[in-house]
């Protein structure tokens, strides 16, 4: 298992604010991306109100279902 910070990252900017992740399966030898999420403002515009804070994730279930080598 890896961890790290990507400062230099493209992905996902302008679409989450600042924070986000992507949670990639490896054992293939090539990453394959399953999730993604970060920190988004859309409760802030919403609700009219800086103090809001939204983090949301999701999962490519199609992708977890196409990985045939998992047990």
């Amino acid at each position: 298992m890896e961890f790290g910070f990507d400062q230099e990252r493209s992905a996902g900017r302008g679409y989450y604010d600042g924070v986000c992740f992507h949670i990639h399966e490896t054992s293939s030898g090539r990453p394959i991306e399953l999730v993604d999420g970060g920190a988004v403002d859309w409760t802030q515009k919403l609700l009219h109100s800086v103090k809001e804070r939204l983090f949301i994730s999701g999962i490519g279930s199609e992708r977890v279902c196409a990985l045939d080598h998992l047990p």
